[in-house]
């Protein structure tokens, strides 16, 4: 999964974006996961960033849900 970029702030993405965002952020932890059962990662910590990054755009989907 690429690093996401300094101008994708979750803030300012629409609710289709933000869940589209989840749902790649789903599959990568998905796979690290997978990764991390079968071997050692390089950076174990990653998993915690994406579970974090995970938790985040939900709290930003519910945000923009609870506006409308």
């Amino acid at each position: 999964m690429p690093k996401k970029t300094k101008d994708q702030d979750p803030a300012t993405l629409a609710p289709a974006e933000l869940k589209n965002e989840l749902g790649r952020a789903v599959a990568h932890r998905a796979q690290l996961e997978f990764q991390h059962r079968v071997s050692a990662l390089k950076d174990p910590m990653e998993l915690g960033r994406v579970r974090r990054q995970i938790a985040r755009l939900k709290m930003f989907i519910r945000r923009k849900e609870a506006a409308k």
